[in-house]
């Protein structure tokens, strides 16, 4: 208790006085490292710290009309000056990519832009005469820059007549506004801060729902007549691997296939434009371009340094085996399919049950050694899908050696017990089916809670909790257990087809709802399901020291609590590579599929769990 006491102390002062701590490593490649900031000449100004991601804000001393913001440390976006004077905007704007969407939307737009960052998006909106702009920013510590000590910096940009700042995650703002607009403005949205990818090496493993099918049907139904889808994102190597912009082209064909459209190659545009990197910029409307429209954006194309107009609707594409091309003019679903199908990287359409937009390399691929081979330090070449089963392999060695191998000492012990294969699968069943349906239901409330950090605290504590009492529960029937069982198999099945399809029924509801409420709907939805699962572990630990205590005779002296240790070990082994199991079978075949098997499991983990009932039963009633 004294340790606790103090080490609580030391926790509670650097909590109180986080400057006193010191700062974390930087990874070298990462533009906060002390070489890269040496040679930019480049000073850190401020450093705000949130869950989402911790912002810094540098400059270089020779360009003070800039300052840059890291993203956990990564260059993720910036502030730049405005001195409130609009009419010097045209001019500033003048060869920006960010006049392409505007080039074609309606006069004089209403605007929503997601992922507004610094600003400069709207400043482009103001630019083009927009009448208002909603800005949507995911970040509170970015919002409170520019309302605070760079809100004069950046011209009062929050503080506008025409602007509405509003600090909210993109997909839960937009399911839960009624607005309507003629331009909903996606700029790269995604930091690779916020799906823990600054040095892309476990990005592939944090979905993102800004780039579903159902993200784009929702946008869809907020335009007004006239009115345009603009996305923007950096390519690594458009020429060689266009993925992200393929893989939103056939994302975008998929959303406008269930509205009926067939004709996708007269609803889109693409062009590219070179900066530091090759920007794509794709704008889609659910009416046909207009001959008028084509024309203004090829005229704007132009304007840009570097531009290339990639697709129109009714000219020649500048490259004949344009992938992303190819993709918006297959000529049919199913060409489409077999162009997909055979392609190194994975860059299928992206819906909510898989909302892994980042993850180009399939598994299979790396494990058969026909991954595609790039730059090692190049995130869309597997460094996330690698590092990941790197990471399964580390668990294993260590859940090994720190589960399993300690029970050795107590193998004259448990070489005794009565069946320990029945339990072997018992226990592990539970670790992984456990891990599957948890890790799945935070992805899957990360959606309508809208932040990660708010679908990983609400819903782990809320299924620990309700598992904790359906645990202390089975104290009252503990020895009805193998007449228990199948009513648990069957809640268990109810509440877990529940979260698998009710759920995404009801979620458009939910997002439209306040946080409390959902935070409440959350929590209220954990409670069955958790009662159930909690019941599951006791059971069976009741059933093997049971066993245990009958086998005694014939195990002589053996350490008391061995059978228990045991089947801790392996349900704590199973555990530990079941969060990764459960991550990858996630990306590769959604978490309905992963959802399905965790309760297939479960269902024969009843199964096994009824037998050792069943035999601690009938021994008991012979004695």
């Amino acid at each position: 208790r004294p340790a606790l006491a103090a080490a609580s102390a030391l926790l509670a002062l650097g909590a109180a006085r986080p400057g006193t701590l010191p700062d974390p490593l930087l990874d070298p490649a990462k533009t906060l490292a002390p070489a890269n900031m040496a040679r930019e000449n480049h000073r850190v100004l401020d450093t705000v710290w949130h869950p989402v991601f911790r912002v810094d804000v540098f400059e270089n001393p020779a360009h003070p009309e800039f300052k840059g913001l890291a993203h956990d440390g990564q260059w993720g976006s910036g502030l730049w000056q405005f001195d409130g004077d609009e009419r010097g905007l045209p001019a500033r704007f003048a060869t920006s990519n960010r006049r392409l969407a505007f080039g074609v939307a309606n006069p004089r737009p209403r605007v929503l832009v997601i992922g507004s960052a610094g600003g400069q998006e709207i400043l482009a909106s103001l630019a083009f005469d927009a009448t208002h702009v909603t800005a949507v920013e995911l970040n509170p510590a970015t919002v409170g820059l520019l309302r605070g000590p760079y809100r004069d910096f950046t011209g009062n940009l929050a503080g506008h007549d025409a602007v509405t700042l509003v600090n909210a995650e993109g997909r839960s703002f937009l399911e839960r506004d009624s607005s309507s607009y003629d331009l909903i403005y996606f700029v790269a949205p995604d930091s690779y801060a916020a799906m823990n990818a600054a040095q892309a090496s476990g990005f592939v493993l944090a979905e993102s729902y800004l780039y579903t099918v159902e993200m784009l049907r929702a946008a869809l139904a907020h335009l007004r007549p006239g009115g345009v889808i603009a996305m923007q994102f950096g390519e690594f190597d458009y020429a060689g691997r266009p993925n992200r912009t393929a893989r939103y082209a056939a994302t975008a064909r998929a959303a406008l296939a269930e509205r009926g459209i067939t004709d996708f190659a007269d609803h889109i545009l693409v062009a590219t434009n070179t900066d530091y990197f090759t920007l794509s910029t794709l704008l889609l409307s659910p009416a046909p371009f207009t001959p008028a429209q084509i024309q203004a954006f090829e005229r704007d194309v132009a304007a840009i340094p570097g531009g290339v107009v990639r697709h129109a609707p009714g000219r020649e594409p500048a490259e004949a085996n344009d992938l992303t091309v190819r993709v918006i003019r297959a000529p049919s679903v199913a060409e489409l399919e077999v162009l997909l199908a055979g392609h190194a990287y994975d860059l299928s359409a992206v819906r909510d049950d898989k909302p892994f937009f980042w993850h180009f390399v399939r598994f299979g691929d790396l494990l058969r050694g026909r991954a595609p081979s790039g730059s090692p330090f190049d995130p869309e070449d597997g460094r996330g899908e690698k590092a990941l089963l790197v990471m399964l392999a580390v668990a294993t060695v260590f859940a090994t050696v720190f589960l399993l191998l300690p029970l050795l000492a107590l193998r004259a012990d448990w070489s005794r017990l009565p069946k320990k294969g029945s339990a072997l699968v018992y226990f592990g069943s539970l670790g992984l089916a456990f891990m599957g349906i948890e890790i799945v239901l935070i992805q899957k409330w990360s959606l309508i809670l809208g932040y990660p950090t708010y679908a990983l605290t609400v819903t782990l504590c809320a299924i620990l909790f309700f598992s904790g009492l359906g645990s202390l529960a089975t104290a009252r029937y503990a020895d009805r257990a193998p007449a228990a069982v199948p009513w648990l198999a069957a809640l268990l099945a109810v509440c877990t087809i529940g979260h698998g399809i009710v759920l995404e029924w009801v979620s458009a509801a939910l997002l439209a709802q306040p946080f409390a409420v959902r935070i409440a709907s959350a929590a209220l939805a954990m409670a069955p399901l958790g009662l159930c699962l909690g019941a599951f572990m006791p059971l069976g630990l009741t059933a093997v020291a049971r066993l245990e205590q009958q086998a005694k005779p014939a195990a002589g002296d053996a350490a008391p609590g061995a059978y228990v240790a045991w089947a801790w070990a392996v349900n704590g082994f199973f555990s530990v590579i079941g969060s990764l199991l459960t991550t990858m079978a996630s990306m590769t075949w959604g978490f309905r599929a992963v959802l399905a098997g965790s309760l297939a499991i479960y269902l024969c983990a009843c199964l096994v769990l009824r037998s050792l009932g069943s035999t601690v039963t009938a021994d008991a009633r012979q004695r």
